[in-house]
């Protein structure tokens, strides 16, 4: 038996991906439909080149708009 590499991508990083390449519009009930509020990790960088690290439940709006900061990174 040949093996292989299983890989799978997280509902969190497939809305980021769809929202970060502007293949998904702005609309709340868009991912409504596809994410439940849940804890995550992120790291969020600071104007004195500081990375904060915060583990906690973001809200479907919070996930949106850390979405488009480019200073937020999810850690899936």
């Amino acid at each position: 038996m040949k093996q292989g590499t299983i890989t799978f991508k997280t509902n969190n990083l497939v809305l980021w991906e769809l929202i970060n390449n502007d293949k998904m519009d702005n609309n709340i009930d868009n991912i409504n439909k596809y994410r439940k509020q849940k804890r995550i990790k992120l790291t969020i960088s600071k104007d004195d080149n500081s990375i904060e690290e915060i583990d906690k439940n973001i809200t479907n709006e919070e996930f949106m708009g850390l979405a488009y900061d480019d200073n937020v990174h999810i850690i899936f």
